[in-house]
């Protein structure tokens, strides 16, 4: 603790517990840290959204809960999701 934080203290003996102990109440002052947030990339390139890879990629993502004639516990609609993701 720096010098001079501290603006008021004091201790109150026997407060509301059985113990030989004092609490103690304090005032400080703080600083807080400045932290400064750094930006990311926001140029997105959306040219390479509409190559054939892409294209591709969709159709596979697409198709697989398409396969899946019942209906499926969230889990498992979750599960088939993320794969065909992972797969395409």
């Amino acid at each position: 603790m720096e010098k001079g934080k501290i603006k008021n203290c004091k201790t109150l003996p026997g407060a509301d517990a059985n113990t030989d102990h004092n609490l103690l109440v304090a005032n400080l002052k703080t600083k807080l840290k400045h932290i400064i947030r750094q930006r990311g990339n926001d140029n997105w390139d959306f040219r390479a959204l509409k190559n054939d890879s892409a294209i591709m990629y969709g159709k596979k993502v697409n198709e697989v809960p398409a396969k899946t004639d019942k209906r499926l516990h969230i889990n498992e609609e979750w599960k088939l999701g993320k794969n065909a993701i992972w797969k395409g």
